[in-house]
C-alpha cells in the first residue's frame, strides 16, 4: 500500500526531528526517494496490551479498568486506540479515554453469583501512519468486592449468677461473613470492644469473642452492664452489637432460727420418743421460693439421742430420759433454705430430776396396821373393816410429808352416799425406813365415839402432784390414786358383811383373844365384857348389823 500524503509529511516531519531525513525542501527528489527507501520500515502495530481487565463492583461510571498499550516494533507512537464492535462484544459498557489511553466503565458493575462476572472489548490501535492493527478481544472481569459488614448472630442479651468468680465468661460474641474474598472465609472476623458503657469492666478475646468479666459481680451493687462488641472481617467492615447483661440475684442470706436456744425442760422418765423441741425459722430476706428444711448438725452434742422431722423441725428423744444417768442434752439445729444457705443453732434440754417415789400400798386399820393385815385395795376379805381409826399409805421412796393437819388436796377422804361428806384428816405421823415413807392418817371429823370411821362407803384420793411425786411411776410428777373402801361395824374378816364367821371371831374376843377385842369394842372400853358378861354395848353394836352387807 503507498502511503499516503498525509503520512508522508507525518514521516518527514518526524524523521526530520529524529534526524533521520535531511531538511532539503528544494530536492523534493532526493526527499522523495529517501521516503520510498524508507516506506518498507512502515508496519502496523502488531498488538495490543491492557495492563488490568479486572473492575471492581461499583467502582462506578468512568472507572478504569486498564490502560492501553501497543505492540508496534517499528514505531512508538502516538496511537489511537478505538473500541471495534465484534461477536461477542459489550463495549457499549467501556470507553476508551483518548488523552490517557485507558479503558474506563460506562456503568456501575455489580458482582452477582448468580451471574457471570465477565465482560468482552474488541479494540484496535492505529498509529500516526494510519496504519491498523488487528482487532484483539479482552475479557474485562467484574471482582467481587468484600464491602458488608459481619452479622451478629449471638444475642443482644445474657445473664449470670451474681458471685461467679472474676474472668468468668459472661457472653460470647459470635458473626459470620457472607461476603468475603479469597483467602478470607466466612470466620476471618476479629472480636472488639465498640465502644460500650461497660466496656472497661470486660475482656475479650479477639479471635473467640469470648467476653469474660473482670471483677465477680454484686447483684446489690450493680446489676445490669453494658458493653458493646465489634466484628471486623478482613476488609475491615465491621459491624457492633449492644449488650446488656443482667445480674441475677442470688439467695445469699441464710434464714434466720426464731426458736429459742434452751429447751423446756422435761421429767425424768417421761418416755422415750417424745418431741422436746421444734425448730421455727423465717427466710424473708432475699430468698429463693420454697421450704426450709431442718437436720441435726452431725457430731455435736447428744445428737444420737434424737432425730428431726426435716419438713416440720419437730425434734424427739429417741431414749428415756434418767436425771440419775444424764441430767442434760445438747444439740445443734440447722435450717437449710432452697438456695443450700444455712444457720445451725446449739440447743441445750435439762432433764428435770423428779421424785421417783411410786404408791405402793394403803392399810385402813384400827390400832395396828401390820397386825391386822389390812394392806386392803377395797376389795373384799382383806382385812377388818369393823373399826377404822387411821389410814396408812405407804410410798417406795423418800416423801417428805409434814405431820398436822392435812390442809391441801394431797390426801382426800370422802364418805359417799346422795350427799358426799368429805372427812378431816391428819396427818399423825411420817417417817422412812428402808427407802420406803409409811405416811399415817388420822380422822378429825365424822367418826363415832369410838374414834371410828361410820358404817358406810368411802373413797381416798392421793394427789401425786400435789405431793410432788411421780406416784404412779409414769415418768411425770402428778396424776392420782384412787381407792374406794368401807366400814361396817362387825365385818372383821372385810367381806362387805356381818355373818357367821365374823361371829365366830366376836366370840372369840369374848372369850379373851386379843386381836379380836379391839375390832368389836363398840364402845372403846378396852373390853367385850363388863365383869363375868357381855359387853351389852358391844353386843348390841354386833347384833345391830349381824345379817347385814353393804
Amino acid at each position: 500500500m503507498t502511503p499516503s500524503l498525509s503520512c508522508f509529511l507525518k514521516y518527514i516531519r518526524r524523521g526530520i526531528q529524529q534526524n533521520r531525513i535531511r531538511r532539503m525542501p528544494d530536492d523534493r527528489r532526493v526527499v522523495a526517494a529517501e521516503f520510498l527507501e524508507t516506506r518498507t520500515l512502515l508496519t502496523a502495530p502488531t498488538g495490543i496490551s491492557l495492563d488490568d481487565n479486572h473492575i471492581p463492583e461499583h467502582a462506578g461510571i468512568n472507572a478504569v479498568v486498564g490502560t492501553l498499550s501497543a505492540i508496534d516494533p517499528t514505531n512508538s507512537g502516538p496511537y489511537t486506540f478505538i473500541l471495534e464492535p465484534g461477536t461477542p462484544s459489550n463495549n457499549n459498557l467501556f470507553h476508551i479515554d483518548p488523552g490517557t489511553q485507558t479503558l474506563r466503565a460506562n456503568s456501575d458493575f455489580t458482582f452477582s453469583e448468580d451471574l457471570p462476572p465477565f465482560y468482552f472489548v474488541a479494540v484496535k490501535v492505529t498509529n500516526d501512519f494510519g496504519e491498523s492493527s488487528g482487532v484483539v478481544t479482552f475479557i474485562i472481569e467484574v471482582t467481587n468486592v468484600d464491602e458488608a459488614p459481619p452479622t451478629f448472630t449471638s444475642g443482644a442479651t445474657a445473664s449470670i449468677n451474681e458471685n461467679v468468680a472474676a474472668n468468668t465468661v459472661v457472653y460470647t460474641a459470635v458473626a459470620t461473613d457472607t461476603d468475603f474474598n479469597a483467602p478470607a472465609t466466612a470466620n476471618s472476623i476479629t472480636y472488639a470492644f465498640g465502644g460500650g458503657t461497660d466496656d472497661n469492666d470486660f475482656n475479650i478475646n479477639s479471635s473467640t469473642g469470648a467476653v469474660t468479666i473482670k471483677a465477680s459481680p454484686d447483684r446489690e451493687t450493680k446489676g445490669i452492664y453494658n458493653f458493646t462488641v465489634k466484628a471486623t472481617d478482613a476488609a475491615n467492615n465491621f459491624s457492633t452489637r449492644a449488650v446488656s447483661l443482667t445480674i441475677n440475684n442470688l439467695d445469699e442470706v441464710a434464714p434466720t432460727i426464731t426458736s429459742g436456744a434452751v429447751a423446756t425442760a422435761i421429767s425424768e422418765n417421761s418416755g422415750a420418743g417424745q418431741v422436746i423441741y421444734t425448730i421455727t425459722s423465717t427466710d424473708s430476706t432475699d430468698y429463693v421460693a420454697g421450704s426450709t428444711t431442718y437436720s441435726l448438725m452431725p457430731l455435736t452434742g447428744d445428737v444420737a439421742a434424737f432425730t428431726i422431722n426435716t419438713t416440720t423441725g419437730a425434734v424427739t428423744l429417741t431414749e428415756n430420759p434418767n436425771f440419775e444417768v444424764k441430767s442434760s442434752y445438747s444439740f445443734t439445729v440447722v435450717a437449710t433454705d432452697v438456695a443450700g444457705n444455712s444457720s445451725t443453732l446449739p440447743v441445750t434440754l435439762a432433764i428435770n430430776d423428779v421424785n421417783e417415789a411410786t404408791f405402793e400400798s394403803n392399810n385402813f386399820y384400827n390400832t395396828d396396821a401390820n397386825a391386822e393385815r389390812n394392806t386392803s385395795t377395797g376389795l373384799a376379805g382383806t382385812g377388818q373393816r369393823s373399826m377404822i381409826r387411821n389410814v396408812q399409805v405407804v410410798f417406795n421412796g423418800d416423801v417428805t410429808i409434814p405431820t398436822g393437819t392435812v390442809a391441801n388436796s394431797s390426801f382426800v377422804v370422802t364418805k359417799l352416799g346422795t350427799t358426799p361428806t368429805n372427812i378431816g384428816l391428819t396427818v399423825v405421823s411420817s417417817s422412812v425406813a428402808s427407802g420406803k415413807t409409811a405416811v399415817v392418817l388420822g380422822f378429825t371429823s365424822g367418826t363415832l365415839p369410838s374414834g371410828s370411821l361410820a358404817d358406810g362407803n368411802y373413797r381416798l384420793v392421793i394427789d401425786y402432784g400435789v405431793l410432788g411425786i411421780d406416784g404412779d411411776g409414769n415418768g411425770t410428777i402428778g396424776g392420782t390414786r384412787t381407792v374406794n373402801f368401807h366400814r361396817l361395824f362387825g365385818d372383821s374378816d372385810g367381806d362387805r358383811d356381818v355373818d357367821a364367821s365374823d361371829y365366830k371371831n366376836y366370840v372369840a374376843g369374848v372369850r379373851g383373844t386379843t386381836k379380836w377385842i379391839s375390832i368389836f369394842d363398840a364402845d372403846n372400853d378396852g373390853s367385850l365384857k363388863t365383869g363375868s358378861l357381855q359387853d351389852e354395848d358391844d353386843k348390841i353394836a354386833f347384833f345391830a348389823n349381824y345379817g347385814r352387807s353393804i
